[in-house]
């Protein structure tokens, strides 16, 4: 896959993303759905798209592997996903921050 084929990939997810948040709060403000007052949170969904789409689609790095660039993205999507969990939710980072320990024990593990 060369890189054009690769930025419109990306693209495409990321306007895909973007078009299902508007139509999601376009929905909130018809009072169609309630998301309650964290609805900001969701905007957490366009690099979590992005880093999904490099976690699904890995491209190969010099020496011709995938696994560094999908773990770093793996790590990122994971962490994102978390933290907007988190505020949607409404939890209380003094009862959740042991998930950011365990996030970093994961990533040690998966950079072996």
């Amino acid at each position: 896959m060369d890189r054009s084929d690769a930025r419109n990939r990306y693209i495409s997810i990321v306007g895909l993303t973007v078009t299902i948040l508007g139509l999601i709060f376009l929905l909130r403000n018809l009072d169609v759905i309630r998301i309650g007052n964290r609805w900001w949170a969701l905007f957490f969904l366009i690099p979590i798209s992005y880093l999904l789409s490099n976690v699904m689609h890995p491209r190969k790095d010099s020496q011709g592997s995938f696994m560094a660039g999908m773990r770093s993205s793996l790590i990122g999507l994971v962490t994102l996903s978390a933290v907007m969990l988190i505020f949607l939710l409404g939890l209380h980072w003094g009862v959740v921050w042991p998930i950011l320990i365990v996030i970093a024990g994961l990533s040690l593990l998966l950079a072996r």
